[in-house]
């Protein structure tokens, strides 16, 4: 048994390289190993099997334990598995208490039939409706979740927006004479506690000390 996770990634790349090459070999005593991983060990990474044995008996593995908010993640961690033309398999395991909506039931979500998961879903051989059915569930709660919190937090993406615009101009300005950029240092640090005008203002003054305004 042996874990992947963000501790690793952020201590050693290489270390983490070679715990996800070593997650399909064999262990020294010839048993399979089992790797356990956070998302980060779920995107991105390609493990690669070799063994016969595993292909002969239906592919790698792999244990889904949680349902991420986004599908574009989900179909991440189910591409884990059957890459490279080799095959693969998957199953679901969830506490009914995580997603206590989602596991009361309900019609099954007609976009099944056209969503990227619907499809995958279809593809996968041993899968019922209702395991489509209950994924599709938790993904649309976890797109709710996500839009009210873009919803919530909505001023300050403007703001991002709006100083992601005057960073595109005020760029090839930075080595000029009479560059304001500790106006500008203190506008990226602090802009969530300016007003769009504020934001507008304080660039204004950046572009007037470089004589552009």
């Amino acid at each position: 048994l042996q874990t992947i996770g963000s501790s690793l990634y952020s201590e050693s790349r290489s270390k983490f390289r070679d715990v996800v090459d070593s997650a399909t070999q064999r262990a020294p005593s010839g048993r399979y190993r089992i790797t356990c991983t956070s998302p980060i060990g779920a995107r991105g990474q390609d493990y690669r099997v070799q063994d016969d044995s595993i292909e002969m008996n239906g592919g790698l593995m792999l244990v889904v334990g949680f349902i991420p908010d986004s599908e574009r993640e989900y179909i991440q961690f189910l591409g884990r598995t059957a890459r490279q033309d080799q095959r693969g398999q998957y199953t679901i395991v969830l506490a009914r208490e995580d997603y206590p909506g989602a596991a009361e039931g309900g019609k099954q979500d007609e976009s099944d039939q056209t969503t990227e998961v619907g499809k995958r879903k279809k593809q996968a051989k041993g899968n019922g409706e209702e395991e489509v059915s209950l994924v599709r569930r938790i993904l649309a709660e976890g797109s709710v979740r996500t839009r009210a919190t873009l919803k919530s937090q909505k001023k300050l993406l403007d703001k991002g927006m709006r100083l992601n615009e005057h960073g595109e101009q005020l760029f090839p300005l930075r080595a000029k004479d009479g560059f304001a950029s500790e106006v500008w240092v203190d506008l990226i640090r602090n802009y969530r506690e300016y007003s769009l005008e504020e934001i507008d203002n304080r660039v204004k003054g950046i572009l007037i000390g470089v004589g552009t305004a």
